[in-house]
């Protein structure tokens, strides 16, 4: 891959810095274990400017095969299959398209008999649950990184292939002696830059397939992606083509009127205890939102399956930014 020797000096600087000292007691109970929560022991804090850009420039690299429709880049289609199971509100199977042609870009989906699209009304249409996931596993799995409050990284493995895992959160609290923090992101990527396995809160772990990639452009795309809360298996996603469009394709795109859509990454919210108690507890949930901060589904990943949804995701709703476009949204329940 084109890519891959701009890596090795980033690779190499991640391992000298995977040898630093114990980590600070944590301050949260430990996250649950799980067959894709690979960070186990060892996880170091990048401290020295050089080690933290080498964390961000492995995340940055890993990140660029799912960024399309950049300014000089060849018009590129995206043909999508789906299939989900769970308890959302709209769960079945479905396909996707997404056309790029410079800046210019429009998508549609039909799943389980709910048309969605980017010229379509988001308050009247709103998007599913499991298409947002999956528009967020293709297009934006590590999206724009802020210059994170704190960065960290292991080695782990999945399936016998080495990997290195960066840990990554904005809050100010200690990291854990042994795995993930709760607040932490996590990516595993392989030695190549190929994005292996992507967390944005724990309970819910995208898992990419590169048995049969998809290469067009410089991209290099998983053909299949597993998403799982916790063991389970919710949603397949199926990458079926990627490559020029075709001159219809090109004339639904040139119809297309400008639109928002679904075009943001997550929002990431902690709700803290209500009296400043000591945590004992922390329950992740994803909610998804409208434009006008209206609740359009929601479920619990990992934690206390039986909490109280309508009361969270109701005081959830406050913090939720005004957008133009629904809002996918994980909610740290700290109790």
């Amino acid at each position: 891959m084109a890519m891959t020797h701009r890596l090795l000096p980033a690779i190499i600087l991640l391992a000298l810095a995977l040898t630093g000292s114990a980590q600070i007691a944590p301050a949260l109970p430990p996250v649950p274990s799980n067959s894709y929560e690979l960070v186990g022991a060892g996880a170091q804090i990048l401290t020295t400017p050089t080690d933290r850009a080498a964390g961000l420039d492995l995340l940055t690299l890993a990140g660029q095969n799912y960024m399309f429709g950049q300014q000089g880049r060849p018009d590129t289609v995206m043909q999508v299959s789906l299939q989900s199971s769970g308890g959302t509100h709209v769960e079945g199977s479905g396909t996707m398209l997404d056309i790029w042609s410079g800046r210019r870009y429009t998508w549609t989906s039909d799943f389980a008999g709910v048309t969605s699209a980017k010229t379509l009304n988001v308050i009247a249409s709103p998007v599913p649950l499991r298409v947002a996931m999956a528009r967020y596993a293709l297009l934006w799995p590590v999206g724009s990184i802020p210059v994170a409050r704190e960065i960290r990284v292991a080695r782990a493995s999945l399936g016998g292939t080495p990997l290195t895992c960066v840990l990554v959160t904005d809050a100010a609290v200690p990291a854990p002696a042994d795995g993930r923090g709760w607040r932490e992101a996590e990516y595993c990527i392989t030695s190549t830059g190929l994005l292996r396995t992507m967390s944005p809160a724990p309970g819910l772990y995208f898992v990419y397939d590169y048995g049969q990639p998809l290469e067009f452009a410089g991209h290099t795309v998983a053909s299949a992606i597993s998403a799982f809360e916790g063991d389970r298996a919710v949603l397949q996603i199926h990458v079926n083509r990627l490559g020029a469009p075709n001159a219809t394709e090109l004339a639904e795109l040139a119809a297309a009127r400008p639109s928002p859509g679904i075009l943001t990454p997550p929002f990431f919210l902690t709700m803290h205890p209500r009296d400043n108690a000591a945590v004992q507890s922390v329950t992740i949930v994803h909610a998804y939102f409208g434009p006008n901060r209206q609740v359009l589904d929601g479920e619990v990943l990992t934690g206390d399956a039986n909490m109280a949804m309508d009361d969270v995701l109701t005081r959830a709703a406050r913090w939720i930014p005004r957008r133009l476009a629904d809002t996918e949204t994980f909610i740290r329940v700290e109790n």
